[in-house]
């Protein structure tokens, strides 16, 4: 046998396996003949990551020490989302509201009650939220329907993939007017954690 027929027929030996369940009944080519090609349809896939999470350099941190509970606050953590997905963002506060590290004596409180406020942009949506400091504790009764940690059905739901800077978490509170008066201190505190999660 020739080189060239050897070739040959390693060549169709190859082309045959290759097209098995492919080719049909058409499964051999002929060298200078008729058919001279087969045609093997090749199935390609790929896949694309899902990619959420706060963009480097722009996740929600910091804090602030201006909060006058008296008079009242309000103030905004800026982040920015990235996130090729729906997604949802999610709250949890220590203390479910401003509290202060002393005994409160009968009449007064050591904690005082504030508000957060999500507010998420989108490329395209955004999405709007608000919950007492107390509904975001953990085991608060009734929960905020942003009580953290995020999953993927928990939390504020942004509809839509984002990568635009704009979103926000605000806290406010607008002057103290409880019943009970609020314990003197300037250690107030809360601290307050953001999670998110790609969305269904």
């Amino acid at each position: 046998m020739s080189p060239r027929r050897a070739f040959l027929v390693t060549a169709i030996a190859l082309l045959s396996g290759l097209s098995a369940g492919h080719a049909g009944a058409q499964d051999t080519a002929v060298y200078d003949g008729s058919p001279s090609r087969i045609d093997l349809p090749v199935d390609i896939t790929a896949s694309v990551a899902a990619v959420c999470g706060f963009a480097v350099g722009a996740e929600p941190s910091g804090s602030y020490d201006g909060a006058d509970l008296k008079a009242g606050f309000s103030y905004d953590f800026p982040f920015t989302l990235n996130c090729s997905t729906p997604l949802r963002v999610a709250i949890v506060s220590d203390n479910g509201g401003m509290l202060a590290p002393v005994a409160a004596p009968t009449g007064y409180s050591r904690l005082a009650p504030y508000e957060v406020a999500l507010h998420l942009v989108g490329d395209s949506l955004s999405a709007d939220g608000s919950c007492s400091a107390a509904s975001l504790a953990a085991g608060a009764v009734p929960a905020c329907a942003f009580i953290g940690p995020a999953s993927a059905s928990q939390g504020l739901r942004l509809g839509g993939p984002s990568h635009a800077p704009g979103s926000y978490l605000r806290v406010s509170a607008p002057a103290y007017a409880g019943s009970a008066a609020l314990v003197a201190s300037t250690a107030y505190v809360d601290r307050l954690t953001i999670t998110l999660a790609a969305s269904l």
